[in-house]
C-alpha cells in the first residue's frame, strides 16, 4: 500500500523565501513526518512490509530525506566521508543539490507539482508552495 502526503503552505508560509524549500518549512515537515514514524501503527505497518520496500516505509521517499541526510566525517576534515539520504541531519543542503539528487532518482514529478521540472529549469531559485512525501507499506 502507498501513502501520498502532500503539504501546502498557505498564510504566514506563503511569504516564506523558497516556498517549501526553506529551511523552517523542511524543519516542520521533518518533525511531522519524524512524528508520524513513531507511532505503534505506523511501525506495525513498516514491520509488515517486504524487506525491499522497508526503506519506503521507514524513510519513505522525501525531500526532507535528502535536504537533511546524515553526514560522518573523519577526524577534522571537512568534507564528510559518508552521506546517508536519510532526512535524519541537522543541517540542509543546498537546495539545488538535493532537487538534482531526486532528479537523479527520477522522482521530482512525485514530490513536486506538474511543471516544476520546467520551472526548475530557468530558475536558479526554484520555490514551490507544494509538495509530496510518499511512504510505502
Amino acid at each position: 500500500k502507498d501513502l501520498l502526503v502532500t503539504y501546502e503552505l498557505k498564510g504566514r508560509g506563503l511569504s516564506l523565501p523558497g516556498g517549501v524549500f526553506h529551511s523552517k518549512a523542511i524543519s516542520s515537515i521533518s518533525k511531522f513526518e519524524q512524528s508520524l514514524r513513531i507511532l505503534p501503527g505506523w511501525q506495525s505497518l513498516c514491520g509488515r512490509s517486504v524487506n525491499s520496500s522497508r526503506g519506503l516505509c521507514e524513510t519513505g521517499m522525501t525531500l526532507v530525506r535528502y535536504m537533511l541526510p546524515t553526514m560522518e566525517f573523519e577526524g577534522s576534515r571537512l568534507v564528510p566521508s559518508v552521506v546517508m539520504m536519510d532526512g535524519k541531519g541537522f543541517e540542509p543542503v543546498e537546495v539545488q543539490t538535493a532537487l538534482e539528487l531526486v532528479s537523479k532518482q527520477d522522482s521530482l514529478n512525485l514530490l513536486l507539482p506538474e511543471g516544476f521540472n520546467d520551472t526548475l529549469a530557468i530558475s536558479k531559485e526554484p520555490t514551490s508552495h507544494y509538495l509530496r512525501s510518499a511512504f510505502r507499506f
